[in-house]
């Protein structure tokens, strides 16, 4: 009752990114386990099925002899076949021993275990890692930065199938004279059940030399991001030597087009070198990210140079994300690289589920939904992972006076509500919108910022609106008045959105044109295309290459021109019509390809070497398909696996027995195994998980140990003088000094975590509203505020309705029976049999407070049961 009771509390503080503490002194409050497990199930909102045993590996440097002075040495684990999510780091190590350490996932070390030498060690300065297969970079250590723990909900996907099937630990030592006692390295939690969001890391490092005598020196590394995928940023580390002062990163801003730029995030290199939260920050295709070191060589003589040895220097920072799929990535050249790509013998399986059910016109007397929505003509994916579709309603394009123009014959527009939010793993409508303002729509287009732009062939118009459906810009003559003037388009096809809110027209059908307009919607350059470029179906612009794709769909083409001079580049000629353009997962242009002939429905790559990458999409011979987007599979499909993409597909024939529902498939890589139906159904559809509410850094352990329900590898803990910290109090890097980004970009320290509201109101400014930077400063409570937080949980919670405090701190999705809390609290008390009754506690005192816990504090070096008990 007690672990009931104090649930919401400690959820409220977690929220409020603010530890129970007071400004002066810092406390780690360790919660037993099985209080731990029930505050997960809180957090979470989202439980794909039953949590299975982790696993705890400590990875750490064995016997090995050291012949030079800044040495780095190796050392690997091979990963249980199963899949597998890592979830949190730990260090072992002491800055006096051991100067950084990175951590990287390989799908092949550079040299492998075996079985007389499970965990080889090697000198692997400037040498590669890795082997074959994936390198990855999943986490940095320096100068007694405490551990990290991702949020809830998100993991690297290692193990099984993934790429990453053995993780590597890199400890770059300072002295060869090593302490005896000495095995530096890492300690990892794994965890086998499926989390909805992929971590991932994005590393800028750049070649460079410093001139001696300069108080400040920049060095710049810019990239553009090109994937198809929204990445959060959520964590920072930075990493220079000793003449590094800062290391922060710009992005161009967006809704702008004057160059301005605003600070993401920013460190000081010479703090503790861990993941520190950063305010939350959405990186969209076309975002311009440029790290820049400050480094200070007036103390110098010489030139210096980048290089691995402490003597040198280096201008790094790692920005860890999620998103749907992994994200590892590093900047090289202008854009971010990564081996994740969409393989030629990739396989698009139609979905197996059998949980993917839309609204299906097939079904007239079944489903009337679908027999009102009639067939999706247009696809687009969401933000936050919902699929947004258009729906005809039942027109088609018969309704057009060809004598006049093209005027659309109809007075009245379609009275149902044809603009859908689905779920993506089942098709289930979400929300709808859109009565009275269309008369045949033709695509949708979603600009990341809250922004829905719908193309109204028949009416002739372009319109904005929000994701309310509040209408907020119309252009174009109306259904009677189509043309070819600048305020008129004649069956337009698709409005195109850059990242300063300008877009693009294709105008269409009749005029075969591209019209470029402001935010604002003033006509600022028009294209008039060859006369031989028949039906300017679809537009796509790649802000990174400076390029605008235009499918020309009877010519069988794709015109490639610059994108801010409307420049021709060059014509690629296709073997099909082409219906619909698409970001590829790693950045690059895809074609949907169909004959009305009966030819197979493809998607053609249209960046790299000939011939060109083709995929086949079976069962969409005779349906039209027109318009095509990719998102997440199923996490039925992947469990603690990478996730998986899908492509949703929607198809136009006038015969709905035909055409049916939204399409979906499943892009399956070669050798990968889809689980079996009971495997599929034991997780089943998941709901759009909340959005992850920030990075938490804890206090280090005093020994990398073992609890109830954990499985280590490799014949169990180590003393705690693994890390090289024989002497070292690892809580002292929680003092008011250490750690965190102090300067501007919303930085925090490592006693913050960023809240839920903070991140919403993050969104919001990306999303063009006006959001705030969250203050780091203000996150600590005074003993006073936390018993007035505690009071303010204890009248919520009054006559013991605890059911209902848990419920309010829930995700609406996944609601708390009675029962569950019953069974829960079961299970808290079974586990805390041993630690005396804490009835007895409160009967002494009316609630634990702040006082309560300093004094036990004071008492032992950490809160645990025996001082409850006390």
């Amino acid at each position: 009752p007690h672990a009931m009771r104090h649930a919401p509390h400690a959820m409220r503080h977690a929220r409020r990114g603010a530890p129970v503490t007071s400004k002066h002194q810092h406390m780690q409050l360790r919660l037993p386990a099985a209080l731990a497990v029930v505050l997960v199930v809180v957090a979470l909102g989202c439980c794909c099925r039953p949590a299975h045993a982790q696993h705890i590996i400590n990875l750490t440097i064995g016997d090995y002899e050291m012949r030079n002075d800044d040495a780095y040495l190796c050392t690997t684990v091979a990963l249980p076949d199963e899949p597998l999510k890592l979830t949190s780091v730990a260090p072992l190590a002491d800055m006096a021993i051991v100067h950084h350490i990175l951590l990287f996932g390989c799908g092949v070390p550079a040299v492998s275990p075996t079985a007389e030498n499970p965990r080889p060690v090697w000198d692997c300065l400037m040498t590669p890692v890795c082997g074959s297969g994936q390198s990855n970079v999943l986490y940095g250590w320096g100068r007694n930065a405490p551990p990290t723990s991702l949020p809830a909900g998100v993991g690297f996907s290692v193990g099984g199938q993934a790429g990453m099937r053995y993780i590597v630990a890199q400890v770059h030592y300072l002295s060869k004279e090593r302490p005896e006692a000495d095995h530096s390295g890492v300690s990892l939690t794994l965890h086998p059940d499926p989390l909805p969001y992929e971590a991932g890391v994005v590393t800028f490092a750049a070649a460079f030399h410093l001139q001696p005598g300069s108080d400040s020196t920049l060095v710049p590394n810019t990239c553009c991001y090109r994937g198809y995928q929204p990445l959060h940023m959520f964590a920072a580390r930075v990493h220079t030597h000793a003449l590094g002062r800062s290391v922060f990163m710009d992005r161009q801003a967006r809704g702008r087009g004057d160059g301005a730029t605003e600070r993401v995030h920013e460190g000081d290199p010479q703090l503790p070198q861990a993941f520190y939260p950063t305010s939350h920050h959405l990186m969209l295709p076309g975002d311009v990210l440029t790290v820049t070191c400050d480094f200070n060589t007036s103390t110098t003589q010489t030139r210096v140079h980048a290089g691995s040895s402490h003597d040198d220097e280096m201008c790094n920072m790692y920005m860890m994300v999620y998103g749907w799929h992994p994200a590892i990535s590093y900047c090289h050249g202008r854009y971010f690289q990564s081996e994740q790509r969409l393989a030629r013998d990739t396989a698009m399986v139609p979905d197996p589920t059998g949980f993917w059910s839309p609204p299906n016109p097939m079904f007239a007397a079944n489903d009337l939904l679908g027999s009102e929505l009639g067939v999706a003509t247009g696809v687009a994916m969401g933000v936050d992972g919902a699929l947004w579709a258009i729906f005809r309603a039942g027109r088609d394009f018969g309704s057009f006076d060809v004598g006049h123009g093209m005027a659309w014959k109809l007075d009245e527009p379609i009275p149902t509500d044809v603009i859908a939010r689905l779920d993506p793993d089942t098709g289930r409508v979400l929300s709808r919108w859109g009565a009275g303002q269309f008369q045949l729509p033709h695509f949708i287009t979603l600009d990341g910022r809250g922004g829905v732009f719908i193309v109204d062939v028949g009416a002739h118009q372009v319109k904005k609106f929000n994701e309310a459906g509040e209408l907020l810009l119309t252009l174009g003559g109306g259904p009677k008045s189509p043309g070819s003037s600048d305020d008129r388009f004649c069956q337009p096809t698709r409005a195109a959105v850059l990242r300063d809110g300008s877009f693009f027209v294709a105008d269409g059908y009749c005029n075969q044109r591209v019209l470029k307009f402001s935010a604002e919607g003033q006509l600022l350059i028009q294209l008039q295309l060859p006369a031989s470029t028949s039906v300017v179906h679809d537009i796509m612009p790649d802000e990174c290459t400076d390029k605008l794709y235009i499918a020309s769909r009877e010519s069988r083409s794709v015109h490639v021109y610059s994108l801010q001079q409307l420049q021709f580049i060059e014509t690629i000629q296709l073997s099909a019509r082409v219906w619909s353009l698409l970001t590829r997962p790693e950045g690059g242009t895809l074609a949907l390809l169909w004959e009305k002939s009966g030819k197979k429905a493809t998607l053609v790559g249209l960046d790299g070497a000939l011939p060109r990458e083709v995929w086949e999409l079976s069962g969409l011979d005779e349906c039209y398909p027109h318009d095509a987007t990719l998102g997440p599979a199923p996490l039925a499909l992947s469990g603690a696996s990478e996730r998986l993409h899908a492509l949703y597909v929607a198809c136009t024939t006038a015969d709905a027995d035909i055409a049916g529902p939204l399409r979906k498939f499943v892009l399956l890589p070669a050798g990968r195994l889809l689980p079996d139906e009971a495997a599929i159904a034991a997780i089943g559809p998941q709901p759009l998980p909340a959005l992850p509410i920030g990075m938490a850094l804890v206090a280090a352990p005093a020994e990398a140990g073992a609890s109830k329900g954990e499985h280590v590898v490799d014949g169990g803990t180590h003393s705690g003088d693994d890390g090289g910290a024989q002497s070292k109090d690892h809580s002292s890097v929680h003092s008011g000094d250490g750690g965190g980004a102090r300067s501007g970009g919303g930085g925090v320290g490592p006693s913050s975590v960023l809240t839920a509201s903070e991140a919403r109101e993050e969104d919001l400014d990306v999303l063009g509203e006006e959001g705030k930077e969250g203050d780091a400063s203000g996150d600590a409570l005074t003993p006073q505020e936390v018993e007035e937080e505690v009071q303010v949980v204890l009248d919520e919670m009054a006559e013991g309705d605890a059911v209902a405090a848990i419920e309010a701190s829930r995700p609406p999705d996944d609601v708390m029976t009675p029962e569950e809390v019953e069974e829960e609290e079961d299970t808290v008390m079974g586990e805390l049999s041993e630690a005396g009754d804490l009835e007895k506690v409160e009967a002494q005192d009316s609630d634990l407070n702040a006082g309560d816990l300093e004094e036990a504090e004071a008492q032992d070096g950490d809160l645990n049961a025996s001082d409850l008990e006390k």
